[in-house]
């Protein structure tokens, strides 16, 4: 705790004032990250795939150091877990309106499982290289490689 009032220039009387510890300040920082990915999610059937897997990637690479803290090693695997959740809700909506598309519950449950694991693993080896990739050639590689996928299953 002291650490973190000396770098943000506060008293320490000041932060239990919003905080009860260290961990209920990880616990604030994750929950503000996994509702502004609810945000973004949102608009992604309105603007698209692209559009708002870019805004999610530009949102963690310009917040890198707070969202490294909220998947810092405490909790890392669970808030990269939630936040891929919060993927779920779209990849529902789409694989359930294409009608190129109609899985039975078995077929779309292995696509989530495997597209919201590689899609989180891609976009965490990602941010622990330091973002060092542009986010439009991260979204690309996400986007063609999670098309193959479900381009396939879609023949079977």
């Amino acid at each position: 705790v002291r650490e973190i009032c000396d770098r943000a220039e506060i008293n320490r009387s000041t932060f239990y004032k919003h905080y009860l510890d260290c961990y209920d300040l990880l616990d604030k920082l994750k929950e503000e990250a996994l509702a502004q990915l609810d945000e973004l999610i949102l608009d992604m059937e309105e603007n698209g795939e692209m559009s708002v897997l870019l805004a999610v990637l530009q949102t963690l690479k310009d917040n890198a150091d707070t969202f490294k803290l909220a998947a810092s090693d405490v909790g890392r695997e669970e808030f990269i877990r939630q936040a891929v959740q919060r993927g779920y809700r779209y990849l529902n909506l789409y694989i359930s309106i294409s009608p190129e598309r109609q899985w039975d519950d078995g077929k779309k449950t292995i696509c989530y499982a495997f597209l919201t694991g590689g899609i989180g693993s891609v976009i965490e080896h990602w941010m622990l290289c330091g973002c060092v990739d542009p986010p439009e050639q991260i979204a690309s590689a996400i986007l063609e490689l999670g098309g193959i996928l479900t381009a396939g299953l879609a023949e079977k």
